[in-house]
């Protein structure tokens, strides 16, 4: 930071050295979308109604290390002909401190897929639980579902990790 001085000298600082993130990318106005324009974010992570487990982990996550939605954190919501909804997180160009943790998150992804072990851990558990509830309420939907329920468990979660 650099002090500038203005009419009254009072000294006020300047931001010179803003961070350039190396694996975000900068938000680009989509095709057929009419909504607010954000040219002074970058886009962290998205999600949308078909969504997996991990990428819905994921998002929540991200968001959390981040410190959830603020003046500089925004999740933008909009329809999506294709998919019903997309939300996308984005970083505001000057928050050096949480673009650095983003880029962060990004290089992180690039070694493991999971932010947070924990986190998509407990949505798998519910997923399965609702999914075994769902083939025991309607087992005529499910002609091929096995009777064992050590086989049950893992026929639910094969249905749940197509998703």
């Amino acid at each position: 930071m650099i002090p500038l001085h203005d009419e009254d000298h009072a000294t006020k600082p300047i931001q010179t050295d803003i961070y350039i993130p190396t694996h975000l990318k900068r938000w680009t106005h989509p095709d057929s979308y009419i909504g607010t324009e954000f040219s002074e974010h970058f886009i962290l992570l998205g999600r949308n109604r078909d969504s997996n487990l991990i990428d819905q982990s994921n998002f929540c996550a991200a968001l959390r290390m981040l410190g959830g939605e603020s003046e500089t954190v925004i999740v933008h919501r909009a329809s999506h002909w294709a998919c019903g909804w997309v939300e996308v997180i984005l970083i505001h160009e000057y928050d050096d401190a949480r673009l650095r943790i983003g880029d962060a998150i990004h290089k992180s992804l690039a070694g493991w897929p999971i932010l947070d072990e924990e986190d998509h851990a407990a949505r798998e558990a519910e997923a399965i639980a609702e999914e075994l509830d769902t083939i025991r309420k309607h087992p005529d939907w499910y002609p091929d579902a096995p009777t064992d329920e050590e086989e049950l468990y893992e026929y639910a979660l094969c249905l749940i990790c197509e998703n």
